[in-house]
């Protein structure tokens, strides 16, 4: 329709109207461009804050999960000093079942997964500059980063002292001690307690230890003196997983902050 006018109006020589409708043309195609540009960027936005929302609830997962390990970390860390104390004080008349249940909490590993699905898909996808922020990028670029550090710190603990106490205290050939409910009151190791009423339950009240023999030795005998370095090195895994988590649990308040503030 209009190149049929535009046409007419050159043949009429009517150059006054060809440059209206020229101005038409362009301001026609000028309008649809900003329009359809809009609209792209208006679903970039859309879609920025559809990723922004599922970060969010990601990072929210991730703290409770760095809250339930230093929880953990913790409650290792309060039983290996509760065993030491009893070790450094120990006499002939000390209870050795008391003692195993106090070790008995010190077992076991956590590992840290801190994975976050939106992220990987943003960035197997090459998405990640569906972040508009350059700042708020880069900064959960280097959150994520981190939070992978931070696991590999926390596994290699675990792989390297957590396995050989483990190893340590299943060969000298005490066993499992059950952590009895009263004992469990007065302690903060919800995972240890839970598998200890799980095998209370499932033994039936069977003997699976045998601290009323292996916690029996003397005062001065060399067995307290390994037993208590071993405990110690358990413990050196406990607090640098905890110093890890909890640098991880700050980084983590700060990068739901920022998201926050960008929604």
């Amino acid at each position: 329709m209009i190149l049929r006018r535009i046409t007419e109006h050159v043949k009429a020589q009517n150059w006054t109207a060809v440059a209206l409708d020229f101005i038409i043309v362009v301001v026609g195609v000028f309008i649809g461009i900003q329009v359809s540009n809009w609209n792209a960027s208006s679903t970039e936005r859309s879609l920025e804050q559809e990723y922004l929302t599922l970060l969010s609830r990601d990072i929210a997962v991730i703290e409770t999960k760095l809250k339930a390990q230093i929880d953990h970390e913790e409650g290792v860390s309060n039983a290996a000093a509760d065993a030491l104390a009893r070790i450094n004080n120990w006499t002939d008349t000390a209870d050795p079942l008391r003692l195993g249940e106090t070790l008995a909490l010190t077992f076991g590993r956590r590992t840290l997964s801190l994975d976050s699905p939106t992220f990987s898909e943003l960035k197997s996808a090459g998405r990640i500059t569906v972040i508009r922020d350059i700042s708020l990028r880069n900064q959960l670029i280097a959150y994520f980063e981190g939070l992978s550090r931070a696991e590999r710190v926390v596994g290699k603990n675990n792989d390297f002292l957590v396995e050989s106490y483990t190893a340590y205290m299943r060969d000298i050939g005490l066993g499992y001690v059950p952590v009895s409910s009263e004992f469990c009151r007065d302690v903060q190791n919800a995972i240890q307690c839970q598998l200890s009423e799980a095998m209370i339950e499932t033994m039936n009240g069977e003997l699976t230890h045998a601290a009323g023999t292996v916690l029996q030795a003397p005062p001065e005998d060399f067995f307290w003196d390994q037993l208590r370095s071993q405990i110690a090195y358990r413990n050196i895994a406990t607090i640098g997983n905890l110093i890890r988590a909890n640098e991880a649990l700050g980084e983590t308040r700060e990068m739901s902050l920022a998201i926050e503030n960008a929604q």
